[in-house]
Order: structure tokens, then sequence, then C-alpha cells
């Protein structure tokens, strides 16, 4: 049963907000909304009524304060901040606004800060991604001293086991750069593959020419969700994945310039603006095809 919660009595503690961003135009909607008397559904908090973290429901608590309102409907559940943030991790995987990219490397993110000794296939179940970003997000952490260091890692039934971190043997060459053997190389490459990076953002991240990418793809027999690789001999395109990375970084271009100030186009330069029109033309009926080959597709 859902009770009245005081928006004051709500800790808005942002290292627990699992969105990579608070989508204003969907809160500017929620205040319409509630202004009109619209019900919501109660947000999930965890504490007490004189102190509560959220679990689900960020949108909803900003568009309450936004309002000018001073309770909420919530579902209290007992525990505190760390309940919270592990109820949050996954909370908007079935449902609310479709999460980002951007939305799953956040909460693995936040995860690996706050869970660090935890197993990846725990984090990954907590969040609802694959293991394989998890750990690619740890070992991107781990240099730069982002994840406390431990010497076990817990699985989610609460069994312990070392937390065996292998290096890589590393070559120096001539110049001062660092040569990975070719196996390690298709690692790095398999796991940003996994997490949707395509050929071009990977030779990018790895320092590496795109036609060596696609290459060790091709010769370990790494899919990679890449529209411009189709051509290389031996290389597997998963384009199911393409396709929806794509539509995901479409659906983050939409809502980042859906919040474009007033004036904003105004300062731009006629010629460039007349450029980046004939760009979006041109792009839109792309996309516009593909929608239309995407509706055509049946059971």
């Amino acid at each position: 049963m859902a009770d009245r919660v005081k928006l004051a009595a709500i800790e808005l503690d942002s290292t627990i907000q699992c969105r990579a961003d608070i989508d204003i135009a969907t809160v500017n909607e929620y205040v319409e909304a509630m202004r009109a008397g619209d019900d919501f559904p109660p947000i999930d908090v965890f504490g007490h009524e004189e102190k509560c973290w959220v679990g689900d429901g960020w949108h909803r608590v900003m568009a309450a304060t936004t309002a000018g309102l001073t309770e909420i409907s919530a579902t209290l559940h007992p525990g505190g901040r760390l309940d919270a943030l592990r109820f949050a991790l996954g909370a908007n995987a079935s449902h609310g606004r479709r999460r980002t990219n951007a939305d799953k490397r956040c909460a693995v993110t936040i995860a690996l800060r706050e869970l660090g000794d935890m197993s990846d296939r725990s984090i990954a179940e907590m969040c609802a991604v694959d293991h394989h970003t998890v750990a690619a997000t740890r070992r991107e952490m781990n240099p730069i001293g982002e994840i406390p260091q431990c010497s076990t890692r817990t699985t989610s039934d609460g069994r312990r086991y070392p937390a065996h971190r292998k290096t890589s043997a590393q070559l120096a060459t001539m110049e001062g750069k660092v040569r990975l053997p070719a196996a390690e190389r298709a690692r790095q490459i398999q796991d940003l593959a996994e997490t949707g990076h395509t050929s071009h953002q990977i030779s990018t991240k790895l320092g590496l020419s795109r036609e060596h990418v696609c290459r060790l793809a091709a010769q370990h027999e790494i899919t990679l969700p890449d529209s411009a690789t189709h051509r290389v001999p031996g290389l597997t395109v998963d384009w199911a994945r393409f396709i929806g990375t794509t539509v995901d970084d479409v659906e983050g271009l939409a809502s980042d310039l859906s919040m474009l100030p007033p004036g904003a186009i105004a300062s731009i330069e006629p010629d460039q603006a007349k450029a980046w029109a004939a760009s979006l033309r041109t792009n839109l009926r792309t996309l516009a095809i593909l929608a239309r080959q995407l509706e055509g597709v049946t059971q």
C-alpha cells in the first residue's frame, strides 16, 4: 500500500541516480500533469518517514518539487541508501523511459564505485546488462583508481572468490608505445564490440587503424556492430546490435536537441545552418527508410 511521503524527507543523493541525466522535457510534462491533478504511480523509497532515499522515481520527485507539492505517493521500503542504490540500478530496465547506452553505463559505473567487490555477473544482474559490459567498464576504471581495490569478489549468493587481475605481457616499441599480443588486442576489441562500439570507435579508443581492428576481428571471429565493415573478408556483423545501438544514439540525440535553449539556433552562422539543415534532411530520409523497414518486420 502506498504512503504519502514528504518531499522534504527525501534525500536527493545524485550519487545513486542511475540515469545518465534527468530528462527536463519529461519533468516538465509531469509537472503539467501533476498540476492538472493527474495520478502517478508511487515512487519507491528506502528508509523511514523522516529520511529516505529514492530507489525509483527521480523524474516524478523532481516534477513534484517543481510543481510546488509538499508530498508524493510512495512505497516506503525498509533499508537505507545502499538498498535504494541496489533497487535503482535496474529499476528502469523494464519500465519508464527506455534506457540509453549512456544510462546503462552510468548504472554500471555507479555499481562498480559503490559495490566494487561484487562479481561482474552479480553487478550485471543488478544492472540488467551483460556481464561482459561490466567487465569492460571495470577494466577502464581500474587504472584510474575509481574502484576500491579488493583481493576477493562476492557473488550474488554471498560466496567469495579471489579477484585474479591478470596483466598483459606488454612490449615497448622503438617509439615508446605499448604493443600488446594479438590475442590481447582481440580481447579488447571483443569487450568493446560487446558494449556497442563500432570499428571506428574501437580504433580511436585503442590507437589502432580501422583496418587493423577489422582484420583482428575477422581473424578471431569477433562480431562487430558496424555497418561500414561488411565488406571485410571473414568478418561477421551483428546487424541487430548495430541497429539497436543506432536507434539508442538517435534517441539520445533527440533528447539533447529537445533541450536547446531559446535563441540557440539564431546564434549559428547562416552558411553553417544551411549546411547542417541539408545534412539533417539527407539523414532523416535514411532514418525514414529504416523506420519503414522496421515497421515491415513480422513475427
